[in-house]
């Protein structure tokens, strides 16, 4: 067991199917430098402010019925006009962590070993899946520890498919 992951993502790790593993082993991580922010309103105000985003560039959107949730560059939220509702939340500062790896859709346990890696050290993230590319959005004054842990999620992953194949070899 690596010193710089926990425990439990140690028995994790061990406990993964082999695909798994080695999705975590080849993933590489970007962090963005663009500071996005978390945007919900209730969704009866969805139309306004649609109206309100004009051409602006939305990353991510989610309606759950009685939410609705963008996420958008600070850029472009701050060349909006003033916000249309009293009823809206902000959370500013938050940046993406680019996950890239080869995942099938049928890879069970990655986002369990990279969000107990995370919780680990105490960050929290949202977690958002493209086709074949996975982001985390977290607060920029935690990225510095959350890629840290990733990154020695990401060694041990390797570490561990390295010595199963040693095994095999032998």
């Amino acid at each position: 067991m690596s010193a710089s992951i926990s425990p439990l993502l140690s028995h994790l790790l061990v406990e993964l199917p082999k695909a798994t593993l080695s999705a975590l082993a080849e993933t590489e991580l970007w962090v963005e430098e663009t500071r996005y922010a978390i945007v919900a309103v209730p969704s009866e105000e969805k139309g306004a402010l649609f109206s309100a985003l004009g051409d602006a560039a939305v990353l991510i959107t989610i309606d759950d019925g009685d939410e609705f949730t963008i996420v958008i560059s600070e850029e472009d939220l701050d060349a909006l006009p003033p916000l249309f509702s009293q009823r809206y939340q902000v959370e500013h500062r938050y940046r993406f962590i680019r996950l890239e790896a080869t995942l099938p859709w049928d890879v069970v346990g990655y986002g369990a070993a990279v969000f107990t890696a995370l919780a680990g050290v105490g960050v929290s993230a949202g977690f958002y899946s493209g086709y074949s590319i996975d982001y985390l959005l977290v607060n920029e004054s935690v990225v510095k520890k959350a890629t840290g842990a990733l990154e020695a999620l990401f060694r041990e992953a390797r570490r561990l498919e390295q010595a199963a194949t040693r095994k095999k070899v032998r």
